[in-house]
Formats: structure tokens, C-alpha cells, sequence
């Protein structure tokens, strides 16, 4: 939808799944290999709210809706991806990853200290350029190149607008 151009209409499906995901309690849910068999959908969900919550978050300059997940937003993922949308999707979910650690960098209260704030981007920094060589292997491999073209090209484009804060 965010795609389309319809940014309230993703903001608003966002505030409900993100509402919904918290009132369930999911946002607190473990990693275990029992919960992996039995909420391998819901986990993927919570995955996709996550990926789109941290993009939405960013383009429209506001709070994430979810909280702090309880385990690593990638660990909701299958170990073993099984095709390169898979992969891809994995790769979103790292940018995302980048994109709250931006978000809590803009939105700390007060000033925080140069130094901290330094080292905040160029660990941003450090971990966008291993994403965009990871997005450069996954694109060989690739079939889907219209999906793998969008993310190197957010990648790239974030990983510029990080470079231009550092400096």
C-alpha cells in the first residue's frame, strides 16, 4: 500500500496490526523451538508488522508503534530459507533492524553526546555496508530481480543518507 502511494492508508493498517500484535501479547513472545512448530505464521506476522512499522516509522519521521521485540526480529524467521524471496524478506528484516536502531538515535530525548551519537551512525554505518554486500550476493542468485533491485536500491540509498550524517 506504502508502494502505491497511499502512505494514511498504510499508517492506519500499520496502527492496526501493531495494536493488534501487542493486545495478543506477541511482542513478548520467546524464541523456542516448540513455539517455532506451533506460531510459525504468527511469527512470520509479527516479522512483516515489525519490517513495516520500522519503514513507516522512518518515512513518516514518528515513534515506532511496537515496542522492543523480546527476541531478534530475524530469529522469527525460518533458519533455512527455502528461496530467494525468503532470503530477501530476511534482508528487509536486517534494514529494518538498521532503521529502528536510526529511529532510536532521532527520537532519544535531550541531546545526546557527540561521541555516542557518532558511534551510533557508524555502527549503522558498519552494519548497512555488510547488508548491501550480503543484498549484492543474494542478487545473483536471484530470480525475482524486480523485489532485489528495491531493496539495494533502499539500501543504497539509506546507507548514503547515513554516510551524510557522519560527515
Amino acid at each position: 500500500m506504502q508502494d502505491l502511494g497511499n502512505v494514511s492508508g498504510a499508517w492506519a493498517i500499520t496502527i492496526a496490526a501493531s495494536c493488534t500484535l501487542v493486545a495478543l501479547g506477541y511482542h513478548t513472545m520467546t524464541y523456542t523451538e516448540e513455539n517455532v512448530e506451533r506460531n510459525e505464521e504468527v511469527m512470520r506476522c509479527i516479522a512483516w508488522c515489525y519490517q513495516i512499522d520500522k519503514s513507516m516509522s522512518l518515512l513518516l519521521q514518528r515513534p515506532p508503534l511496537l515496542p522492543k521485540l523480546s527476541v531478534s526480529p530475524v530469529s522469527l524467521l525460518s533458519t533455512h530459507p527455502t528461496n530467494a524471496a525468503r532470503s530477501l524478506f530476511q534482508l528487509s528484516i536486517e534494514l529494518s533492524q538498521a532503521q529502528e536502531a536510526t529511529l532510536d538515535l532521532v527520537s532519544s530525548p535531550g541531546r545526546m553526546e557527540r561521541s555516542k551519537l557518532l558511534d551510533g551512525i557508524n555502527s549503522i554505518h558498519h552494519d548497512m555496508v555488510a547488508l548491501h554486500e550480503k543484498i549484492i550476493q543474494v542478487s545473483g542468485a536471484s530470480s525475482s530481480s524486480k523485489m532485489t533491485k528495491s531493496l539495494t536500491s533502499n539500501s543504497t540509498g539509506y546507507i548514503e543518507s547515513i554516510t551524510r550524517k557522519r560527515q
